[in-house]
Order: structure tokens, then sequence, then C-alpha cells
């Protein structure tokens, strides 16, 4: 895929029709285009992903309300010109299939109607309007081509970089993973399955089942979209928390030049703060753990004795019933061996039989509670603890998350505590009020977060549920062969998922230490990585000594190399010939950085890089070492409240 040409008409800062032409031509892979901050370089990156994608372009999922106030604020609003009440994207781009290239325009418009925006889409190729390529059809095309969990490698800012460095949680590595295997696809198709398994299969008892199973699904579907609207929620407070930290660390900044030896009595106060996080945080993985384990046994103290007992009983029984085995076992080969070696005494057998027939097993063998042997001593372990003694520490655990909590909140008030002698006033109310809204952000994702894992809970349970159901109609129509045939798609499926995840983690570890050397001043740092399928933590072994590192214990400037790194390689492997599109990419990293990924990164990562940059990252000097892989360059001159094309980069047309 490759980007021709982009129109913006009334979109943002850009007033009237302005085009950019991005075509690229023979080797010179790059365009390159140049703005100062608040240009409108930004504005040509978000446009791009709002033509491609329309109300699922944002970070987070947007209501239909949201949607429309972001169509409406896109509407270029300047004192200098009348007021526009209408605005449009075009994105013109060439896509290959099997050789045949074809070229898809999308047309994105909307007009304000009555204080609302109307929206209208509209999609050609090679020339010819596609009238019945509806809003879905669409997605489904532009889905396939960049799935949303690879759009976020092929759409990158320096600030994304930065988070990708950052990143503790793995979030973005697994997310791109989910979307380089094509699980979204997997699970559908086995979803697909599991309906034409459901309606093909005949009986009245297979059709009370399918009835449980469709009522089931109803559930599912409204727990997923509630769990979709928690995450829009995880993501917006996300978006804010980042802000607020933001602010917080330039006022903090402004009183450290301002208050001097006060705003150092600050950091100690915040290093208290932070130590009794961790202490906070410890507390409470304490308290959830004796209520997963101990606690719900100190309410009932008699029903535990009776289940103590019950779990004797059957483990007791359990072994008798091996022990009886072995000895009925022994006693038929004794038997077997007399009446084989022609030695018989008819009375000797005869004692034989009465001694098989004596045996009794005492007690019930009614096996209600099925565990192993380490579950039983488990379980009597836990039954066991003292209960007045559990009773005790889960007070004392109560009462000491109340004290830190108590101190938690002292130290905020001290954080905003504002000194006579220094006029630091403003700051220091605006500081107060950043702290209290950090707070709400971080206790109100704490409060979406247990809600998903409760509703995570949930759909798992009715996953479970709906695996009953279908397995009892597999059961039922185990003879027809439709249900055979789909059982062993099925299996297919899970074995075909299971080798494209091997097979991509090997990839990314062959990749990725390429790229790193490619783009590091110093070669052959590393001289293995690996990444863990189910946590994605990346490990890296030092060439030097053979040391496991985590990416966590990397210098600041590796880190910014390595997540440069894992981009590139989820680029290689996701083996799919995709425009690379990057705004202000050097503004985050180091100096000594920046040389690596102007001289091997760009002139490679894609077959069309599009660069948004200002002139303090691709300067003369970055200029003269890209010159010959530039294809088109152009500036963003904004005047009068709007912005306008002018060819050729800072330094004159090219």
């Amino acid at each position: 895929m490759k980007i021709n040409e982009v129109k913006l008409n009334n979109y943002g800062l850009y007033h009237g029709t302005q085009t950019f032409d991005l075509r690229t031509t023979g080797s010179k892979n790059i365009i390159l285009i140049g703005g100062e901050n608040g240009h409108g370089k930004t504005t040509l990156f978000d446009a791009i992903k709002l033509a491609l994608y329309g109300k699922k372009s944002a970070d987070f999922s947007l209501t239909n309300q949201e949607y429309q106030e972001l169509l409406f604020s896109k509407i270029h609003d300047s004192a200098s010109v009348e007021s526009a009440d209408h605005a449009g994207i075009e994105v013109e781009f060439e896509h290959s299939v099997l050789g045949e290239i074809n070229k898809y325009r999308i047309k994105r418009f909307w007009n304000v109607r009555n204080n609302k925006i109307i929206e209208d889409f509209e999609v050609s190729q090679n020339g010819k309007t596609l009238d019945d390529f509806s809003f879905e059809q669409w997605e489904d095309f532009i889905n396939d081509l960049i799935p949303q969990g690879l759009a976020k490698l092929f759409f990158f800012d320096g600030e994304k970089i930065q988070n990708l460095a950052e990143d503790k949680n793995n979030q973005y590595l697994s997310d791109a993973f989910k979307s380089l295997l094509g699980i979204d696809l997997i699970e559908k198709l086995k979803a697909d399955l599991r309906i034409y398994l459901i309606r093909n299969t005949n009986g009245k008892e297979s059709s009370d089942i399918e009835k449980e199973v469709t009522k089931l699904n109803k559930n599912k579907i409204i727990l997923s979209k509630q769990i979709d609207g928690i995450d829009s929620n995880i993501e917006k407070n996300d978006l804010f928390l980042k802000k607020n930290i933001k602010q917080i660390k330039y006022l903090e900044n402004a009183l450290s030049v301002k208050g001097g030896n006060f705003a150092r009595d600050r950091d100690s106060l915040k290093q208290k703060s932070n130590e009794l996080d961790v202490k906070i945080n410890f507390c409470e993985e304490k308290i959830r753990s004796m209520c997963n384990e101990q606690l719900p046994f100190i309410f009932s103290p008699k029903l535990n004795l009776s289940l103590l007992t019950r779990l004797k009983v059957e483990r007791e029984s359990k072994h008798n019933q091996i022990a009886f085995d072995k000895v009925i076992s022994a006693i038929k080969e004794i038997k077997n061996e007399l009446v084989s070696s022609k030695k018989n005494d008819k009375s000797v057998l005869n004692i034989l039989d009465n001694k098989i027939k004596s045996f009794n097993i005492e007690g019930d063998q009614n096996e209600v509670h099925k565990i192993s042997d380490s579950h039983f001593f488990r379980l009597t372990n836990l039954i066991g603890t003292d209960i007045d003694e559990t009773k005790k520490g889960f007070i004392n655990l109560v009462k000491d998350h109340e004290q830190l909590t108590y101190k938690k909140t002292k130290l905020v008030k001290q954080l905003g505590i504002v000194p006579d002698e220094l006029d630091l006033k403003p700051y220091f109310e605006k500081l107060g009020k950043c702290n209290k809204k950090l707070g709400e952000f971080n206790s109100f994702k704490k409060q979406l977060l247990e809600k998903k894992k409760t509703f995570d809970f949930k759909i798992n349970q009715l996953e479970r549920d709906i695996d009953k159901k279908i397995d009892m109609i597999r059961t039922i129509n185990k003879k027809d062969e439709i249900i055979q045939s789909i059982s062993k798609v099925e299996s297919v499926l899970t074995e075909y998922h299971g080798k494209l995840h091997d097979f991509k983690m090997k990839e990314f570890s062959k990749y990725f230490l390429m790229c790193f050397d490619s783009i590091s001043k110093k070669k052959n740092i590393f001289s293995k990585v690996e990444l863990d399928p189910k946590t994605f933590n990346v490990y890296l072994w030092k060439y030097s000594n053979n040391k496991r590192i985590s990416k966590n214990q990397l210098s600041t400037g590796e880190k910014q190399l390595y997540a440069i790194a894992v981009l590139w390689t989820l680029i290689k492997i996701s083996q799919r010939p995709l425009p690379f599109i990057i705004d202000t990419p050097l503004a985050r990293l180091d100096v000594k950085n920046r040389n690596n990924i102007v001289n091997n990164f760009f002139p490679n990562a894609s077959h069309q890089i599009i660069i948004l940059s200002t002139d303090t990252e691709i300067d003369q000097n970055y200029h003269g070492i890209l010159k010959n892989k530039i294809s088109r360059e152009m500036v963003l001159d904004f005047n009068d409240e709007k912005t306008r094309i002018i060819p050729g980069y800072f330094w004159g047309e090219k």
C-alpha cells in the first residue's frame, strides 16, 4: 500500500483546499513535511487516520455524541476569514493484490445542518465510485488491509516511542501480537462454526440446548459491550491522567526554580508519599490474599469441622480402596499361578475365593469431593488455621491500612501548604488541585479495573457454560458428519494458532537483534533476546557476560533504541507493505540516538516513510544525510490563523 495524495478542505488549521502530494519515486522512499509546532503537522497525521477509520480513529472509543463533537471541532475557524460550515478529507492510496494495482480514493466530508453534523462517505476504485460500498463494508476492508492493532505500528509519534520505552505492562506489545496473529479473526471463525453447529443439530434435546446457548450468548454480548465501555473509560481516564501528570511536572519544575530550599522539602515529602503508596498497595494485596485464602473459613467454624471430617473420611476410604485393589490383585495372581501350574488344590482355591469375598471396605465410599492429596493438605491446612489468629491478623491489617491511608491524606495536604515567605501561592494552589485530581483519576481507574475484573470473571463463566452446552450437542449428535467436520476444523484452528504464535515469537527474537544493532552505535550489545509468550516481558542477554536483564534495567538511551527496534521488528514480522507515518520522530530522543535513527531507520523501515518534523529535528545536517532518499518535501506555513503548503523544506525549494 502507498498513499498518493491527501486533500484537506477547511479541516483544522487548513483553510480552503490544501493538497499533499505524497507519491514516492524509485528508491527515494521518504516524504519530508516540515512545520513548526502548532502549524498543522499533527492535524495532518490525525486527518489520515480519521479518513481511514472514522469514529474508530481515536485512541479510545467514542460515543456518537463525542464523534459529532470531534467532527465539529475539526471545521476550520479563524477570525481572518468567514467561518466555514463544512469540512472534508480525501485520501488516495494504491493497493496491490496478486500483482494487480488498484487505486482507492476515500472521501469523508461533513457539514453543519440545524446545529447537527451530517457526515457523508464515499469510496471510489480506479476512478469509479462504489455506490454500494457501505460504512460497514469499508470498515471490514480497511481492517483487513490495516487492522487497527497494527495501525499503531504505522501511525506513530515521538510520544508513543517514549510510551513504548516506558511501557511496564507490555500492553503495546500484547495488542500488536494479537493483531499479528489474527486472534480476532480466529475467534470470529470459531464463533461462526459454533453457530453453524447449533443450527445443524436435530432433535428436541438439541433444540432445548440451542435455546440455552442463544440465551448465554446474548448475555455474553451484553457483558462484552459493558467491558468495551469500561475499556473506553480507562483509556479516557489514562489520557486525562497523563495530561495531569505533565501539568504536575511543569508546576513542580517552576517551584523548583522559584522555591529553592522549600522545593527540596517537597521532594522529601513526595518520597515519603511514594513510600506510603508502596506500603498501602502491599497491605491491600495481603488483605486480598486473606480474602482468597483463610478469611472465608472464619465465618463457618462448624461447617469447617464437618468438611474436615468428611475430607479425612474420603481420603482414608480412597487409600483403603487403593490398598484393597492391590491385595485383591495379588490374591488373583496367586490363584492364577496355582491354576496354571496344575498343582491347584480345590480347598486352597476356595479359601482364596472366600477371602476375596470377605474383604469389605468400611466407611462411606461415596466420594463427594474429588480432590488430589496436594489439594487435601492445602484445604486441611487452611481449615486448621487458628480462627482467632486469622481474625486478629485481618483486623490488624485493616487497622494498618487505615493508619497508612490517614498518613497519606496528611501528606497530600502538606504538599499543598504554601509558605507565607514565598510568592508561590498560585503554583501551590494549582499543584494542590492537580494532586487532588491525580488521586481522583487513580481512584477511578482502580474502580474501573475492579469492575472489569468482575465482568471478565462473569464472561469466562459464561464461556465455560457455553462450552459445556456445545459439548452436550456434540455428544448427542456425535455420529453426525457435520458435527465431526466442525470439531476437526476447530482442532485445526487451535493447532494453527499455536504454531503461528510460536513462529512469530521466534521471528521477533530473530529480527529484534538485527534491528537493534542497525540503530545502535555500539554493536553486539546483546547476544540473545526472548519474549515471554504470556506476559510479553522482553529479556535480553548481554554479549559481554551472558547476563540476563529485563527491558526495565536498560538506560534511558537504551530504552529509546529498544522502542525503535521493537517497532521496526513488529513492522518486519507483520509482512505488510504499508506506509510508515511518523510525527515529530526525534523530539524525545537523545541527541546521540538521533544519528542512528536518521542514518539507518528512516531509509530502511518501509517503502514509504512520511516524516512530519520541525527544523530542530530534521535540521540542515540530517536533511543533508537524507537528501538522496527524499522524493518530495514541503513546509507548512502558518499565517493569519491558517496553514498553507509551500514546496521545499525550511531552506528553500527542492
